[in-house]
């Protein structure tokens, strides 16, 4: 083939796949989403079997760049795909609202605006103040699910809870038993919107073992506590147990070993394989979840 020849017909084939969007990312702008948060999406490929969600640990390949297209990080380059729990509070806000929803195998283009990434403080040195952030994400495994993901973040109405005298619902102040085995009571309901997953909170509580003997208390010290739900920062019955309150509201929770401290107790504090006891008071939601994604690519949730 005549060498000009041949660059003429490459030049026309370039052409023709950037005008039908092959290999340019000018059409996947075309069909981006934006949710309510500002972050915009879209699905490059699908990917297939059971989307992952908020608590699930999953493995991903990334690459981010700015918004003039340089790239700051990669973990293809590295060749160490990253592991993380979704909405566990050690990635940017971004990534925990706009991954959730993808399958295996999938890859999802986020343009995350600075609020939900590195804000005013930027990262430095590769990411300046109030930078606009876009990763392309591969879905590389769902390592672990998240526990009891559909209980937390829409907590069952009451009438699908039993109490543990088996009536049911359960009468206003008697323990109820969910499908964790995690027992609670209301002792007093609250007001306004309920906390879910992925809120900041702040709470007072009160913990005792199976035969009363008070362990901890924030009331006792006079400092409320703050806990970040769903971010694996507390024990596990608490990320369970406290999603569903409102503000004002008093809630008893007895949680399983399995749930609490486990086999290994709490040195001296708390033996092995101890039932807990808590009283917990919300005394307020300081910090909302962002928009969280569900399945469906269009209703969004690093």
């Amino acid at each position: 083939m005549h060498p000009k020849l041949g660059l003429t017909i490459v030049g026309l084939w370039a052409a023709f796949a950037i005008g039908c969007g092959a290999g340019d990312s000018s059409s996947d702008d075309i069909n981006m989403i934006k949710d309510e948060s500002g972050l915009k999406y879209v699905d490059i490929v699908e990917g297939t079997g059971e989307p992952c969600r908020w608590g699930d640990t999953v493995l991903v390949h990334y690459t981010g760049r700015l918004k003039n297209g340089k790239k700051f990080d990669s973990s293809k380059d590295r060749g160490e795909p990253f592991s993380f729990p979704i909405g566990a509070g050690g990635i940017i806000k971004g990534w925990s609202i706009g991954i959730p929803g993808m399958k295996v195998g999938g890859k999802r283009k986020l343009v995350i605006p600075p609020d939900l990434a590195y804000g005013k403080n930027g990262s430095r040195p590769d990411i300046p103040p109030e930078a606009e952030l876009t990763f392309e994400i591969e879905l590389i495994a769902i390592n672990e699910k998240g526990a009891a993901r559909e209980e937390v973040m829409d907590p069952p109405a009451p009438e699908q809870l039993k109490s543990i005298t088996g009536r049911k619902p359960a009468a206003p102040g008697e323990l109820m038993e969910d499908k964790t085995g995690i027992k609670f009571a209301e002792l007093e309901e609250g007001s306004g919107e309920a906390c879910k997953w992925g809120d900041e909170v702040v709470v007072h509580y009160t913990g005792r073992l199976a035969d009363g003997k008070k362990f901890d208390s924030s009331k006792d010290r006079g400092k409320p506590y703050p806990v970040e739900l769903g971010a694996g920062k507390v024990i596990k019955g608490w990320d369970l147990g406290i999603p569903g309150m409102k503000v004002g509201g008093k809630r008893k929770l007895v949680l399983p070993p399995s749930y609490a401290y486990g086999a290994s107790g709490y040195p001296p504090t708390i033996p092995p394989n101890a039932e807990l006891t808590f009283e917990v008071e919300l005394l307020d939601i300081t910090q909302k979840a962002p928009t969280r994604r569900s399945s469906a690519p269009n209703k969004p949730g690093r």
